[in-house]
């Protein structure tokens, strides 16, 4: 069987959902995603501007207005910043679980090399039984060439439906 132009086997023809390339789509979302985050970053940036642009004109409630907006911001990021620190190090107490002994790590080496040694040793067994197989092939084949001798049948006219054997 050959593949087809989408490199799919067979004689099946697929339907078009089947040839929908998701990598190309993740690319498209991760575009898409890509371009909110920015322009998520760029409005709070210019909101953050705004707040810290603060003229002649504007009276007092706005200055403090202004003045609380960048202290609620900061504690957003800081409140943000928090919450990465913690998924960071519940993260890391979640590898540190699985993280191995040095002894353990021995261990699951010396079960590693006990499996290789077992597929050595099934390797050679097999070659060994490959090496009789083909002996005991090439002796039927001898024998079977000095059966046609004996006979007198010459190469090409063996006759495979008839046989001596009832």
């Amino acid at each position: 069987m050959q593949r087809d132009e989408n490199g799919f086997m067979g004689r099946t023809t697929y339907p078009e959902s089947a040839k929908l390339s998701t990598i190309a789509m993740g690319k498209v979302a991760f575009d898409v995603f890509e371009y909110k985050r920015v322009r998520r970053e760029y409005q709070q940036e210019q909101f953050m501007k705004s707040l810290n642009t603060v003229t002649s004109d504007d009276d007092y409630t706005e200055v403090l207005f202004k003045l609380f907006e960048q202290v609620r911001l900061i504690n957003d990021d800081l409140d943000n910043h928090m919450q990465m620190q913690t998924t960071k190090r519940e993260s890391i107490m979640h590898l540190e679980k699985i993280l191995l002994t040095e002894n353990e790590y021995n261990h699951l080496l010396n079960q590693v090399k006990g499996e290789d040694t077992t597929l050595v040793e099934i390797s050679q067994k097999f070659a060994d039984l490959t090496g009789e197989t083909k002996r005991i092939l090439d002796t039927i084949r001898a024998k079977s060439d000095a059966r046609k001798d004996a006979y007198g049948i010459e190469q090409g006219q063996e006759d495979v439906r008839s046989n001596d054997h009832k």
